[in-house]
């Protein structure tokens, strides 16, 4: 057998072909065969076709719980933050100032809060005797989360002042009317008005205003004719000569008459002429209204 072998061997090499002997070494060329297919567990044929998983090396781009983009990026091999744990509820309750509870469980801010210290009422400013109120039209009074505005003027939009109150007449007076305090009218019974009259519990006073003539004058009476108010007034220096004309035009009015007074103040005397300029003259003046 051993002739025939060698015959055998040498047949092959005078026909150019190379016999392989098993000497228990695995070839070197090619993939290494990997054991699972060396023992025979794994079709060879079918593992050669499962390619590795490609990489990329381009960076995650991370989205929102809504799945818009955040700007942010994961570097390549990292895993993306996973979101926000909900740590509120139920949607819609109070977390404190500028602060409610998301639909999302977390913390989002107001717009405006009634909890803030600022207030946004009306306010009230008095000019010299009229009372103004001016409204807000938007409040905004949260500047971010949890934080409110510190004043009026950035947490609240005004609108225009508009007239409330009117003190009428000298025996009224505006109480209140500053800051969130709003108007009141108050009579001031029992005081001085028109320079020579007082207040009445109506409101009026007893002295028609016409008859607040400037000058050095006394007022002697007052009355009423035909609705039109008359005053009669004497100079305060019986030595000093007035001309009734001038005295009662410093008014507006006219001069319907015109008498030297007798021994005592405002006692109606002897009658002259509205333009003779004397002393000791009293002076009748009307105020006709339109």
């Amino acid at each position: 057998m051993r002739r025939d072998a060698s015959l055998l061997v040498g047949a092959l090499l005078l026909a150019g072909c190379t016999p392989i002997l098993d000497t228990g070494e695995r070839p070197q060329d090619g993939p290494p065969v990997r054991p699972a297919v060396e023992a025979g567990l794994v079709d060879a044929t079918l593992d050669a076709t499962i390619p590795d998983a490609p990489v990329d090396d381009a960076a995650a781009v991370l989205t929102d719980a809504g799945g818009e983009p955040t700007g942010d990026a994961v570097a390549p091999g990292d895993a993306a933050p996973a979101p926000p744990t909900p740590s509120c509820a139920p949607p819609g309750a109070p977390l404190g100032a500028c602060s409610v509870c998301g639909a999302d469980g977390l913390p989002a801010p107001l717009l405006d809060d009634e909890s803030c210290p600022v207030g946004c009422g009306p306010r009230f400013e008095l000019n010299d005797s009229v009372c103004f109120r001016t409204d807000v039209v938007e409040a905004h009074r949260c500047r971010a989360l949890g934080v409110c505005h510190p004043d009026r003027a950035s947490a609240c939009t005004e609108g225009q002042p508009v007239e409330v109150a009117r003190a009428e007449g000298p025996c009224e007076h505006i109480v209140g009317c500053a800051g969130d305090v709003p108007p009141r009218r108050e009579v001031l019974v029992g005081e001085p008005c028109n320079r020579f009259g007082l207040c009445g519990e109506d409101g009026t006073c007893d002295v028609p205003p016409e008859c607040d003539l400037p000058g050095d004058l006394w007022l002697c009476s007052h009355r009423i004719v035909d609705g039109t108010p008359r005053c009669t007034v004497q100079g305060t220096d019986p030595d000093t000569a007035i001309d009734c004309v001038e005295v009662c035009g410093r008014g507006g009015g006219r001069c319907v008459g015109a008498q030297i007074w007798g021994p005592a103040v405002c006692a109606p005397g002897l009658p002259v002429g509205c333009r003779q300029r004397a002393a000791r003259v009293l002076c009748v003046c009307s105020f006709e209204t339109e």
